[in-house]
């Protein structure tokens, strides 16, 4: 339905951090608050094009008295205009890297976003379109109040502005990330899980012509 085939390398691979170049201005801590914006590029493909007006949001958030990273496309780089020196785009840069020193994530709702804030306790807005699970991590964030969820059809700049202003004015949003944060990573790891799983396989298994 999607189109190409899925492999054991996808499956391993694509969710996981795996090898990075940590760019030189991440190995020095930020001097103000550090915001991270990757709205990824699923949506962007599926629409056609932008499914909001990232350099009016830029523009917006660099009212902010704080450094806002935003991993762009080439071809949405080359769209924007002149930007405040408090924005920093870039092409792409790794998350595991980046997160432990921001504030806040504004993402599209993709799972590898969402995964890594959580397990570094950010706080997140997610502005996305309704794709697939999207809206529900979104909203699940927003209901403990870990995160707040926009839609794109009300993505305004000035919509993008207060929700990012609501968030880092309020240190609960920070301490319910943390707490998510405390529960994600006491769950039991795959590794784990995986040997229960194959033991009540084996122990429940029935041939093929027996009725369970």
């Amino acid at each position: 339905m999607l189109g190409g085939t899925f492999t054991e390398e996808f499956a391993t691979g694509q969710l996981t951090n795996g090898q990075a170049v940590v760019p030189d201005w991440l190995r020095t801590p930020p001097e103000r608050t550090r915001i991270c914006m990757s709205l990824g590029a699923s949506n962007t493909e599926r629409y056609g094009g932008d499914y909001v007006s990232k350099g009016d949001i830029l523009e917006a958030l660099a009212e902010l008295d704080a450094e806002v990273v935003a991993a762009l496309l080439p071809t949405q780089t080359a769209e924007l205009g002149p930007l405040p020196d408090n924005i920093r785009v870039v092409d792409s840069v790794p998350l595991h890297a980046l997160l432990p020193s921001c504030s806040l994530l504004i993402h599209h709702g993709g799972f590898g976003s969402y995964a890594n804030a959580l397990v570094y306790g950010v706080p997140q807005l997610t502005v996305t379109t309704p794709v697939a699970d999207q809206l529900y991590r979104g909203a699940g964030l927003e209901e403990q109040r870990a995160g707040l969820l926009l839609p794109h059809d009300l993505a305004t700049p000035d919509a993008v502005y207060d929700r990012v202003s609501t968030i880092l004015a309020d240190s609960g949003f920070r301490q319910n990330a943390t707490r998510l944060r405390d529960e994600a990573v006491a769950r039991p790891a795959p590794a784990e899980v995986v040997p229960v799983l194959e033991q009540l396989v084996e122990e429940r298994r029935t041939a093929p012509w027996r009725a369970a």
